[in-house]
């Protein structure tokens, strides 16, 4: 800091050799080599205070010139002149003053007096060359031994090979720290190795994201989660890893996938929820260096025509960028896992993200700590659908955040993914998400049941009405995120249908429940009661159309010559049933008919028939109708009025059969 110009005066006359001879614009002369700013301050300021000494004695008689400089010195001491240069200068005393003044007139050149504190390393001119060898090689081992552990071996060394060692072990640690900011690279990489060069001295690439657009590129990478996740197969919690692609324009999260293992089904599963977010296969993905990632899974072969389909990457025509092995700085989506630190470190079973960072009630002897710890969690683990929960509500926290730096600056990752996706999908064919589903779904091998297929971690059975005739293993493919359905296939690889989770059905429905309760309720009885038509009448018919044709002609060889069977007028000429089983059915029909007739003089009948499923109200309704009883207009207007729906039509054959066989069983207690 320079005094005001007001206290400076002008540059007084110096000698030099006998003459006198003006110095002007000493301030502007060019320096032999640049120097740092605060050198150069100091510099000024010490120009300054010498020309103020000199006007100072200039100004005196020669005899009072001694005195007067005394003085000059003691009040600039004492801060009462000349204050600024004071608080930059500090204290100096005559004969430095007397040193700067002599220095100015040798050189006319008020840089000249830049103080050079530090620069002469002292260490360097007074090491020898051979010690200082010994000293560089012991501190380039490969072990990254101390800097004081390389001078005491350095020592030892020096002492074996009968070098001077005759400085302080400052000395030789100021040599070392001059050789590692003179040498840095050849520093870092002997005694750290190659990874840290790259981290520490490489320039990295600076990427110009204006250039791309959103979707061009998806980042990926797995994340071993700092948190236990409660393993499904296992029952164990367990640190599981979490897969991620991430948009490289917006730096918008994607789709992700949380697995005990980084595999490929994992990876493809990720990929998935990635295309369906974006509506379309990114450009190319940027990917890690990883086994999993590189499986001819993905990358397979590029000629699709042959070797088979090909690898996943190229059936979606999307190009693939492997990032280099341990440049981490190569993938953004690393800074990305370290902000994810802010919502694992809430979870109850977080671990630590390293062991210096583990939590107290994990440290051994910390037992009140972990006494704390389960009184607040109750030694709860989350599963995987709660991970994805908390993993998504942060990301959408993080997506809608408005960024304080970086490229980012100023807006949210979510408002720059919304205003450019829309425009790049504009230009690229979208992608159809049923195309997706048999590439990236995880499959799994299960066996039908009674109930259909059942998924331990959700707790669902899963049930179509295609699965209800087969008992065998069968592949299927399912999203973690979204269990609504499962898709099954054979175990050769044809679709079979789409199961969704069974429905639960209210225990008293016909009391207690709403009329959705019993609405479900009809649907499932109707189900059944189809499944069951739909058997019996596909048993019915190989029956009369095998099995009893066959049975027949083997009796007739034998000589026997069985009746032949009643032929139903108005109907099929194929054989209905047996005659045992006709008889077996106008039994049950007489018992309906009497059973209905009973009820319809009971009290209340009409009333309980009116809160009674649609389906079990138009059956029993069909039965009195056929049976020629007379119906309320409402009740006919029911019967007109279901016969319009999809649960009729759905089971059009079974009421259809109950009314022919309901009708025949009138026409013959008749007779």
């Amino acid at each position: 800091m320079t005094p005001p110009a007001s206290k400076i005066p002008p540059n007084p006359p110096l000698k030099k050799g006998g003459e006198t001879t003006q110095v002007e614009n000493l301030c502007h002369q060019v320096p032999q080599k640049m120097l740092p700013e605060w050198q150069r301050e100091m510099a000024l300021g010490r120009a300054a205070l010498v020309r103020l000494y000199l006007q100072e004695a200039g100004l005196r008689p020669r005899g009072e010139r001694a005195a007067a400089q005394q003085h000059f010195i003691e009040d600039y001491n004492f801060g009462l002149s000349y204050p600024e240069l004071f608080g930059q200068l500090g204290q100096v005393s005559y004969g430095t003053l007397q040193r700067w003044a002599q220095l100015m007139r040798e050189t006319a050149d008020p840089l000249a007096l830049a103080p050079h504190w530090g620069e002469h390393r002292k260490g360097a001119s007074k090491l020898d060359p051979a010690a200082a060898h010994i000293m560089v090689s012991v501190a380039l081992h490969p072990h990254n031994l101390p800097l004081n552990h390389v001078v005491k071996q350095a020592r030892r060394i020096m002492v074996r090979r009968g070098v001077d060692d005759g400085h302080s072990d400052g000395t030789y640690l100021r040599f070392l720290k001059d050789y590692r900011d003179r040498h840095y690279r050849q520093w870092i990489f002997h005694r750290e190795g190659q990874k840290a060069l790259n981290d520490k001295c490489l320039p990295y690439l600076v990427r110009d994201y204006d250039l791309i657009k959103v979707g061009d590129a998806a980042v990926a990478d797995g994340h071993k989660l700092n948190f236990e996740i409660l393993n499904p197969w296992t029952g164990k919690p367990q640190r599981m890893i979490l897969l991620l692609f991430f948009d490289l324009k917006s730096r918008m999260p994607l789709g992700w996938e949380i697995m005990p293992t980084e595999n490929t089904q994992s990876i493809a599963v990720a990929l998935r929820r990635a295309i369906l977010r974006l509506g379309m296969p990114p450009l190319c993905v940027y990917i890690d260096n990883g086994k999993a990632f590189r499986a001819e899974f993905f990358s397979g072969t590029p000629d699709l025509s042959q070797g088979g389909l090909g690898g996943l990457f190229h059936r979606l025509e999307m190009e693939v960028i492997y990032a280099w092995p341990y440049h981490g700085q190569s993938k953004p989506i690393e800074r990305f896992f370290g902000v994810l630190a802010e919502m694992e470190r809430l979870m109850p079973s977080y671990i630590g993200t390293c062991i210096e960072a583990k939590p107290a009630h994990l440290k051994r002897g910390e037992k009140l700590a972990a006494r704390v710890h389960q009184k607040m969690t109750g030694g709860f683990v989350p599963t995987i659908p709660q991970a994805h929960a908390a993993i998504a509500r942060f990301f959408d926290e993080y997506a809608q955040e408005t960024k304080k730096r970086g490229y980012l600056k100023g807006t949210s990752p979510l408002a720059v993914f919304e205003a450019h996706r829309l425009e790049t999908c504009a230009t690229r064919k979208e992608m159809d998400p049923e195309e997706l589903r048999e590439l990236m779904m995880p499959a799994e091998v299960r066996t039908i049941r009674r109930n259909g297929i059942y998924l331990p971690h959700t707790g669902e059975e899963y049930y179509h009405p295609a699965l209800s005739d087969r008992r065998h293993p069968v592949v299927i493919r399912y999203d973690w995120q979204q269990p609504e359905y499962i898709l099954v296939y054979e175990t050769s690889g044809e679709f079979i249908c789409k199961a969704e989770p069974r429905p639960r059905v209210h225990p008293l429905a016909r009391i207690t429940g709403t009329a959705a309760d019993r609405k479900l309720l009809a649907q499932e009885i109707a189900l059944k009661k189809g499944l069951e038509k739909e058997t019996i009448s596909a048993a019915r018919e190989f029956a009369e159309a095998v099995i009893i044709p066959e049975t027949r002609e083997f009796l007739e060889s034998q000589g026997l010559n069985p009746p032949q069977p009643p032929f139903i007028k108005g109907g099929s000429n194929i054989l209905r049933l047996p005659d045992l089983a006709a008889v077996e059915i106008e039994v049950k029909e007489a018992q309906v008919r009497q059973a209905a007739a009973a009820a319809v003089e009971s009290q209340g009948f009409w009333q309980r028939l009116r809160e009674a499923p649609d389906q079990e109200r138009y059956e029993e309704l069909l039965q009195l109708e056929v049976a020629g009883r007379d119906l309320p207009g409402e009740e006919l207007a029911f019967m007109r009025y279901f016969e319009q729906t999809e649960a009729y039509r759905l089971l059009r054959d079974y009421f259809e059969d109950r009314r022919l066989l309901l009708a025949l069983g009138n026409g013959r207690s008749s007779q």
